[in-house]
C-alpha cells in the first residue's frame, strides 16, 4: 500500500494538536476514521509514530515524518494554488485566421466577450481567403479558422460550427446607381470587377460576368477601393459590406436569393489549454 496524501495531512494535524478528537474536528472526520488512517500509515512504515495511544508525544520516526510532511505538504499546496490560479487567469496565445467579413462582423464581438474573462490571453488575428485559412489550419499554423463553406475540412477530422448564413448582393458606386428592382441580369450590363468569392458561387449570371471581366482583385479592401473609384460593380456577401463609405451602395437583387455559410473549424486534439477551450466554447455558442 502506498502512502496517501490524506495520511500525511491527518498525521500532521494530530501531531500539531496532540489530540485525536480535536484533530478529527478540524479535519471534519470522525476520530475513528483518523485513528484508522494513522494505523495504516504506521503499518506501512513498520514502526509507531507516537509513543503512547494518547498521541501527545512523537517517536523519533514521528518527529522526522512530521518535519518532512509539513515541508512537502506546503509545497504541494503551493502547487495546487498555482494550478488553480492558472485555470482562473490563463496566459498564452490563440491564433485565429478568418475571411475578412468574419473578421469585421463576427470576431470583434466574440473577442470582446473572451477578453472580459481572459484578459491575460493574447489573440493573433489574420485575414485570408478560405483556401489560405484551410491551408494554415491543416499545417497547424493557426488554432481556429473561420471560412466560407468548405466541406472538405470536415472529412479531415476537424470540428466545425456554423456561425452565420450570409446573403450575396451587389456592391456599386452611388454615382452610377442601380435600379432597386433589378435582378442578377444587371451583372452583364456594366463593367464587372471579379474577386475570389465570385468563383465559388452558383449564380449563373455571375459566372458569365467573371468570364467577361477585365479586372480582378484578390482581397476585399482592394476590391472596395476599385468600386469606390467607379471602375465597375462586383458581388460580395452582405457581412463584408456592413461599414461602407458614403459613396458606395449594396443591395440584394430580386430572387432567387443566393447565400453562403460562415463556418468555424478547429482540430479537436489541438484545443488543449483552458484559454483555447474557452474560445471554442464561445464559437460553439455563437
Amino acid at each position: 500500500m502506498a502512502i496517501k496524501i490524506e495520511m500525511l495531512r491527518y498525521f500532521v494535524e494530530v501531531a500539531k494538536t496532540g489530540n485525536l478528537a480535536q484533530a478529527a474536528d478540524r479535519l471534519g472526520r470522525t476520530p475513528s476514521a483518523i485513528s484508522m488512517m494513522l494505523k495504516q500509515l504506521e503499518e506501512h512504515l513498520g514502526a509507531p509514530l507516537f509513543e503512547t495511544d494518547r498521541k501527545s508525544k512523537l517517536t523519533l520516526l514521528g518527529d522526522f515524518v512530521l518535519k518532512e510532511s509539513i515541508r512537502d505538504l506546503e509545497q504541494l499546496d503551493r502547487t495546487f494554488t498555482s494550478i488553480q490560479q492558472f485555470a482562473r487567469t490563463p496566459s498564452g496565445l490563440i491564433r485565429v485566421a478568418a475571411v475578412p467579413s468574419a473578421s469585421t462582423s463576427i470576431l470583434p464581438h466574440l473577442i470582446t466577450k473572451f477578453q472580459a474573462d481572459y484578459p491575460t490571453v493574447s489573440i493573433e488575428l489574420s485575414d485570408a481567403d478560405s483556401i489560405s485559412v484551410m491551408a494554415d489550419l491543416t499545417a497547424q499554423k493557426i488554432d481556429f479558422g473561420i471560412i466560407s463553406d468548405h466541406a472538405g475540412l470536415k472529412s479531415q477530422g476537424f470540428g466545425s460550427r456554423e456561425l452565420a448564413e450570409d446573403r450575396y448582393g451587389i456592391l456599386f458606386n452611388k454615382r452610377d446607381p442601380l435600379p432597386k428592382d433589378t435582378d442578377w441580369q444587371c451583372l452583364l450590363d456594366r463593367p464587372f470587377v471579379s474577386n475570389h468569392l465570385c468563383e465559388t458561387t452558383e449564380i449563373p449570371e455571375l459566372k458569365t460576368a467573371v468570364k467577361n471581366s477585365k479586372l480582378r482583385a484578390r482581397n476585399t479592401s482592394s476590391l472596395i477601393a476599385l468600386i469606390k473609384e467607379g471602375l465597375g460593380i462586383t458581388v460580395l456577401p452582405e457581412l463584408a459590406c456592413r461599414d461602407l463609405s458614403a459613396n458606395l451602395g449594396f443591395f440584394i437583387p430580386k430572387p432567387p436569393i443566393y447565400t453562403r455559410k460562415i463556418l468555424a473549424f478547429w482540430a479537436p486534439d489541438k484545443v488543449t489549454y483552458v484559454g483555447q477551450r474557452a474560445f471554442l466554447h464561445l464559437l460553439q455558442n455563437y
